[in-house]
Formats: structure tokens, sequence, C-alpha cells
């Protein structure tokens, strides 16, 4: 280190075989960065202000499907890095899950077509039947929940609703009258 004080000061005379105290820096501290990938973004600046760092986030956040929103995706420098303390740790942030639109051509597709167009953009389907009087739309998707064009998180349920013909009860069975020829 280098002499950052002395006592008595520079230039004063003293005599010979005197005391001279001298004030030695350990120099600029330095530390391991700590590893802070998965923590919420709260606690990794708290994590890293313990350590004697300055948490700085990313401008803007990147999607993740395996690191939770509002988490941290990753750190520069890397955790264990040996590094002043006081410096920078950049880190980037999680929106979540990408997003995807529900397709906007899904009305009107037979169930079959429906599930693979839905599993081919990384969504999941769950079939309801809603029942309906048109012969046209027996067996296709008649609406979906949540609709068409909404964006939603990659691995979401989208509820489709497919045509299901109403069964019209047969005319009821007039008996005889007590003539035995009917009413």
């Amino acid at each position: 280190g280098k002499v950052c004080e002395q006592s008595p000061a520079a230039n004063q005379l003293v005599d010979e075989g005197s005391i001279i105290k001298l004030w030695v820096s350990k120099g600029i501290e330095s530390a391991p960065i700590p590893y802070v990938i998965g923590e919420s973004d709260g606690n990794a600046e708290r994590i890293l202000f313990d350590a004697g760092f300055i948490a700085v986030f990313a401008s803007s956040k990147e999607y993740s499907d395996s690191v939770p929103k509002d988490h941290v995706i990753r750190q520069t420098p890397n955790a264990s890095t040996i590094a002043t303390k006081g410096s920078t740790v950049t880190l980037v942030i999680s929106d979540g899950p990408s997003q995807v639109a529900v397709p906007v051509n899904l009305i009107g597709m037979n169930r079959d077509d429906a599930t693979n167009t839905l599993a081919s953009v990384g969504l999941f389907v769950k079939v309801e039947t809603i029942e309906t009087t048109s012969s046209d739309d027996v067996d296709k998707v008649l609406s979906c929940e949540p609709g068409v064009g909404t964006m939603v998180a990659k691995g979401s349920t989208i509820t489709i609703y497919i045509g299901k013909q109403i069964v019209e009860p047969p005319p009821p069975i007039i008996p005889p009258g007590p003539g035995g020829n009917g009413p």
C-alpha cells in the first residue's frame, strides 16, 4: 500500500530517533460478486448492495420460459468475479414467458385442425361443446376463450367451443282416444 498520512507532518524537523507514525492504505477493497441469477429484482439488488456493489438494471426486459417474471436472467460481470466494491453489476430481468397471439383463423376449424394450430404456437387446448341448430356449425370451432388475436403467455390453455347438433326430441306420441282412432 501507499502512505496516506503521517505524524508529524511532512517537512517538519524532528530529533534523530523520534517516532514517526505512518498510516498505510490497504488499497481499493475488492470482493467476489454474488450469484443473483433467479433472484427477484429486489432481492438481487439487496444482495449486491450488502456485498458492496451497485445493481444496474438493463434498459429492457427479456422474455424467458424458464425464469419467472421480474427475476434475474443473467448478470454481468459473472458471479465470483473479483471486482472493486462500489462497482456496478448489470442485471437482465425476465418479462416472463414469451407472448403469442391466439390464432385469428381458429373460428370455423374442426377440432383436430384447431388443436394442431394452437399446439404449433405453443398453446394448450381445452375443448367444450356448445349446442347449435345449424348443421354447418357441427364439429367446428364456434368461439374460443381468450378470443382470437389476444396476446397470451406461451404455454397457456385456450378453451375452444365446438358446435354440437341439438337433438330434437321426437314428436310426442298421442295415444288413441276412447273411440280407438286418435284424438
